[in-house]
């Protein structure tokens, strides 16, 4: 399940940012051909937005990490029909929401979100909640640790808070940042992409 974090469960969001994103319309951007200038300014690469996302990633697991350890009381919580979970409950509950986070992540940094895009995303999330089911029904000899698992968890109120209060904090860490810098620092293309939602594009100037 952990070797293929990248192969299965985020890649697809990934491959699908690569292939169909896209800043502006093909007509913006053969009118404004400044537009191709942000990227040898260095409007999306440099040491301060390198270490602005850093911060943002440990401010995010922070979250993933001690949210669910706050809620599971020391690692120790009680499920449905008097079970408990353990250390390794606690694990894939982060290992959930690291997914989770990762893929919302992606999806803010989207530039044209629409069906495809959005079915992307859903299909990494998809994905693990798959790989977590076939675990928990049918390799109880192998890994006895996950037979059941997503089970209790599944139907314990308090599982759902703690993917539901983490997702939360995380995405209000990644849409203020996002704010902060499209209000105080935008680039040419969000110039451009405000200007078109405006009906604008043929008027705007980057500079």
């Amino acid at each position: 399940m952990y070797q293929v974090y990248n192969v299965l469960y985020t890649s697809t969001a990934i491959v699908a940012m690569a292939i169909l994103d896209q800043d502006v319309s093909a007509v913006t951007a053969l009118k404004m051909p400044q537009l191709y200038l942000d990227g040898p300014s260095g409007a999306f690469h440099s040491t301060k937005i390198f270490w602005t996302w850093m911060i943002e990633a440990i401010v995010h697991s922070l979250f993933i990490t001690f949210v669910p350890m706050a809620a599971a009381g020391g690692g120790v919580y009680a499920l449905n029909d008097g079970q408990t979970g353990g250390l390794f409950d606690f694990g894939n509950i982060v290992y959930f929401l690291v997914v989770l986070t990762v893929t919302a992540r992606l999806g803010f940094d989207l530039r044209m979100i629409n069906v495809w895009t959005g079915t992307f995303l859903v299909i990494s999330v998809f994905f693990w909640i798959c790989s977590w089911i076939y675990f928990d029904t049918y390799v109880s000899a192998s890994w006895p640790e996950l037979y059941g698992n997503f089970s209790k968890h599944s139907g314990c109120v308090i599982f759902w808070l703690i993917v539901l209060c983490s997702s939360v904090l995380t995405a209000i860490t990644s849409l203020t940042r996002e704010s902060i810098a499209t209000c105080l620092n935008p680039t040419s293309s969000i110039i451009a992409r405000e200007m078109e939602k405006g009906g604008d594009e043929a008027r705007v100037s980057p500079d």
